[in-house]
């Protein structure tokens, strides 16, 4: 559900703003059974295919980015140990209009939103016929 072209515009505009770098950062977690640098090509291809799209995304905004991959045991505490790592000032993030109700993005959300040492920013362009706003009581408890 992330909105990666349009995350990409919004981190442009800030590190414009601020005479900042931006850093492309992808998560690779890692099941616990495994040594932590074991090779797993499926999500490693995975990882590198989300952050060509967003190189290639910065290219278009001319932005050179910072391209960055971690391996963590725990997406969440992972997320928040490479905020704090990469001594992030901004975290900038986006979802599309017909996936703000998925969980994975509402336990992103929730992580950043609580616990991330740094400035949030989460974006979300206008719906689209291809990404339309959902409305209606189908997706969560407090859509009601």
């Amino acid at each position: 559900g992330l909105d990666i072209d349009y995350a990409i515009r919004v981190a442009g505009r800030i590190s414009r703003d601020l005479n900042r770098s931006v850093t492309i950062a992808a998560i690779l977690v890692i099941a616990r059974n495994l040594p932590i640098g074991a090779p797993l090509a499926e999500i490693e291809e995975e990882a590198n295919l989300l952050i060509g799209q967003a190189e290639a995304a910065a290219k278009v905004n001319k932005i050179s980015p910072i391209r960055h991959i971690e391996r963590v045991r725990d997406a969440e505490e992972g997320l928040l140990q490479l905020i704090k790592s990469l001594s992030a000032t901004h975290v900038v993030t986006a979802l599309f209009p017909d996936q703000i109700h998925d969980d994975e993005s509402n336990s992103l959300i929730h992580t950043l939103m609580h616990r991330a040492p740094c400035n949030v920013v989460i974006g979300r362009q206008e719906p689209t016929e291809e990404h339309p706003l959902l409305t209606g009581s189908s997706h969560g408890p407090h859509d009601h």
